[in-house]
Protein backbone atom coordinates (compact mmCIF):
# COMPACT_ATOMS: atom_id res chain seq x y z
CA UNK A 1 0.00 0.00 0.00
CA UNK A 2 2.98 2.23 0.89
CA UNK A 3 4.32 1.95 -2.61
CA UNK A 4 1.10 3.16 -4.02
CA UNK A 5 0.52 6.00 -2.33
CA UNK A 6 4.02 7.08 -2.81
CA UNK A 7 3.68 6.60 -6.75
CA UNK A 8 0.37 8.35 -5.78
CA UNK A 9 2.34 11.14 -4.65
CA UNK A 10 5.14 11.50 -7.17
CA UNK A 11 2.55 11.48 -10.25
CA UNK A 12 0.40 14.27 -8.41
CA UNK A 13 3.69 16.49 -8.05
CA UNK A 14 4.79 15.42 -11.38
CA UNK A 15 1.53 16.79 -12.90
CA UNK A 16 1.38 20.15 -10.70
CA UNK A 17 4.86 20.76 -12.10
CA UNK A 18 3.21 20.61 -15.63
CA UNK A 19 1.26 23.98 -15.07
CA UNK A 20 4.29 25.69 -13.83
CA UNK A 21 6.52 24.84 -17.54
CA UNK A 22 4.71 27.30 -19.70
CA UNK A 23 4.38 30.22 -17.58
CA UNK A 24 8.25 30.20 -16.82
CA UNK A 25 9.01 29.68 -20.18
CA UNK A 26 7.08 32.59 -21.33
CA UNK A 27 8.39 34.91 -18.44
CA UNK A 28 12.49 33.81 -19.75
CA UNK A 29 11.35 34.52 -23.23
CA UNK A 30 10.39 37.42 -22.41
CA UNK A 31 13.36 38.53 -19.94
CA UNK A 32 16.15 37.20 -22.94
CA UNK A 33 13.98 39.51 -25.49
CA UNK A 34 13.88 42.80 -23.29
CA UNK A 35 17.46 42.02 -22.75
CA UNK A 36 17.81 41.78 -26.02
CA UNK A 37 15.45 44.98 -26.41
CA UNK A 38 18.29 46.77 -24.29
CA UNK A 39 21.54 46.15 -26.06
CA UNK A 40 20.10 46.50 -29.73
CA UNK A 41 17.52 48.97 -29.20
CA UNK A 42 14.81 47.86 -30.07
CA UNK A 43 12.31 49.40 -28.07
CA UNK A 44 10.43 46.21 -26.73
CA UNK A 45 9.55 44.16 -30.38
CA UNK A 46 12.10 41.69 -29.17
CA UNK A 47 10.25 41.02 -25.51
CA UNK A 48 6.86 40.40 -27.33
CA UNK A 49 8.49 38.21 -29.77
CA UNK A 50 10.27 36.40 -26.61
CA UNK A 51 6.85 36.00 -24.73
CA UNK A 52 5.68 34.06 -27.34
CA UNK A 53 8.61 32.57 -28.09
CA UNK A 54 8.96 31.24 -24.46
CA UNK A 55 5.35 30.18 -24.54
CA UNK A 56 5.26 28.15 -27.94
CA UNK A 57 8.77 26.36 -26.33
CA UNK A 58 7.13 25.80 -22.96
CA UNK A 59 4.00 24.13 -24.84
CA UNK A 60 5.95 21.96 -26.96
CA UNK A 61 7.75 20.70 -23.52
CA UNK A 62 4.54 20.54 -21.91
CA UNK A 63 3.30 17.96 -24.88
CA UNK A 64 6.66 15.78 -25.15
CA UNK A 65 6.60 15.29 -21.16
CA UNK A 66 2.94 14.09 -21.43
CA UNK A 67 3.44 11.50 -24.53
CA UNK A 68 6.91 10.19 -23.14
CA UNK A 69 4.84 9.94 -19.45
CA UNK A 70 1.83 8.12 -20.88
CA UNK A 71 4.27 6.09 -23.51
CA UNK A 72 6.22 4.83 -20.07
CA UNK A 73 2.93 4.07 -18.03
CA UNK A 74 1.73 2.16 -21.34
CA UNK A 75 5.12 0.06 -21.68
CA UNK A 76 4.71 -0.55 -17.89
CA UNK A 77 1.04 -1.52 -18.18
CA UNK A 78 1.75 -4.26 -20.73
CA UNK A 79 4.97 -5.76 -18.83
CA UNK A 80 3.08 -6.28 -15.90
CA UNK A 81 2.96 -10.19 -14.72
CA UNK A 82 -0.76 -11.47 -14.52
Amino acid sequence: MAGKTSDLWARAAFYATLGSIIPASGVAGYFFGWLLDHHLRTGSVLSVLGIFAGTGVGIYEVVQLIQRTEKNAGDRRNNRPD
